[in-house]
């Protein structure tokens, strides 16, 4: 997320040349970067939670095995963190899983040990998990097929999430040439036609109109936003 920042800085910095020549007028613009910031960190998130259902899924794959060798539910958890870690070292999913082995070495249940694993991190896919073997764990059931299901069911969502995603790369990519736009063709005036360009710098009217350049540049970052939340 630091690289991104800083990227974004950068750029902001040039649009703040681009747009207004460094004139103090136009200082708004940086107005732009905590806005930017929440948004990286939304993206991180998301990107962390997606990591996250990644290393549940081979958890559970890990799980299952245990499990049909004669090792208990417990017994199961405890070895699938070993090979969690062969797998994808010291992730934030191997701590947390690290943390269920802690918890059920004091007494707590599996089922609650997971629980606090979804609730620390908004994976619905685990509140699910959880949510199934408390059920089995009180009415009786078959453990496996339970885990069986939450697979299908991660790789169902797998499976469509990657899909969504390829669809909507070549909308992203769109997007970013749209966004784009406005300031390719406020550098080809103030680089290709010098001398006219001087009318937009420096006067209310110029700032007025690069402001306005921004406000175009500002509402279809929005809109190309909500193409990408809703996939559509």
């Amino acid at each position: 997320m630091k690289q991104r920042i800083g990227i974004a800085i950068a750029v902001i910095i040039a649009i703040f040349w681009l747009l207004f020549d460094f004139d103090l007028w136009g200082l708004a613009v940086f107005f732009v970067l905590p806005f930017y910031i929440m948004k990286c960190k939304k993206d991180e998130k998301e990107q962390n939670k997606w990591q996250i259902t990644l290393e549940f899924k081979d958890m559970l794959e890990l799980f299952t095995q245990y499990l049909q060798i004669g090792n208990s539910a417990e017994q199961s958890v405890k070895r699938s963190l070993e090979g969690i870690e062969k797998l994808h070292g010291k992730s934030n999913f191997s701590k947390e899983l690290k943390k269920v082995c802690v918890d059920i070495s004091v007494g707590k249940s599996l089922e609650a040990a997971f629980q606090t694993m979804a609730d620390n991190s908004s994976v619905e896919e685990i509140s699910y998990f959880a949510g199934l073997l408390e059920t089995v764990r009180r009415k009786g059931g078959n453990i496996d097929k339970l885990t069986n299901d939450t697979l299908r069911m991660i790789n169902d969502k797998i499976d469509i999430t990657r899909e969504k995603k390829v669809l909507l790369a070549s909308k992203k990519f769109e997007i970013k040439i749209m966004t784009a736009m406005p300031f390719a063709m406020t550098a080809y005036v103030r680089f290709g036609l010098a001398e006219s360009s001087v009318i937009f710098y420096h006067n209310p009217f110029g700032i007025c109109f690069m402001y306005g350049i921004l406000a175009v540049w500002y509402l279809t970052f929005i809109l190309s936003e909500r193409v990408v939340e809703n996939g559509i």
